[in-house]
């Protein structure tokens, strides 16, 4: 027997561990580590993993929020740019007055970040997936990953996460039959190319 590489088979297997030994004493009557003893190994890992999901959801939440205050933030300073531009039909020395002098746009002074590349499983398990990626060689700075799904070949894509790490573990995902993955980076200037498609078959 091989032991599991999951953290989902991993937990069934210490739990039927400590249930046999607890069942079988008088077969297995002084194992090293008390069946009782493994309960709360259990119990604490459980409870830990409930915190660290609840913590990266916050994070990933907190991420969102944050994007979405920038993009409001540089939507709106467009708009007033745009405005000002107008307003003295772009001569560059009132525009220096507000700090838009220059003949430049806000696109021209930060670039997309490059395509990430190298995008892996590198474990998974019952409706969850652990990925993890090459952040991109060239390129704007990365503020940001967006993790993108398709259930119809490629047809249509959806963001079902960001992270901020070059890693992220996905849960509850459908049970179909295959899935597709790609990851996005992004900053404020925009996304870059999607990376390599992932094929995950549940």
């Amino acid at each position: 027997m091989h032991y599991p590489n999951d953290e989902d088979g991993q937990i069934d297997l210490a739990r039927r561990v400590a249930a046999g030994l607890a069942e079988q004493t008088d077969i297995f009557p002084t194992p090293p580590i008390a069946p009782d003893f493994l309960k709360s190994l259990i119990d604490d890992f459980q409870t830990k993993r409930q915190i660290a999901e609840d913590l990266r959801q916050k994070a990933q939440q907190a991420f969102q929020a944050c994007n979405d205050a920038l993009q409001a933030l540089n939507s709106a300073v467009k708009s007033d740019l745009s405005y000002a531009e107008k307003t003295v039909n772009f001569n560059q020395n009132q525009l220096q007055l507000i700090g838009w002098g220059g003949g430049g746009s806000a696109s021209n002074k930060h670039q997309t970040p490059g395509q990430c590349s190298d995008l892996e499983t590198v474990k998974l398990g019952n409706g969850w997936i652990y990925f993890d990626w090459t952040e991109p060689v060239n390129g704007g700075k990365i503020t940001g990953y967006k993790i993108m799904r398709s259930s119809d070949d490629g047809a249509t894509w959806e963001t079902v996460a960001t992270s901020i790490e070059s890693e992220y573990t996905l849960h509850n995902q459908p049970m179909l039959k295959n899935l597709l993955y790609r990851v996005v980076a992004i900053n404020k200037a925009g996304e870059g190319a999607p990376s390599n498609t992932v094929s995950i078959s549940f």
